[in-house]
């Protein structure tokens, strides 16, 4: 869900790709 969210704002697909980075 978070990806879909990400892909639809990039400002946001930025942040997913840290968090998920972070894991």
């Amino acid at each position: 869900m978070a990806v879909v969210a990400g892909a639809r704002k990039p400002p946001s697909f930025r942040v997913v790709r840290e968090i998920y980075g972070a894991q």
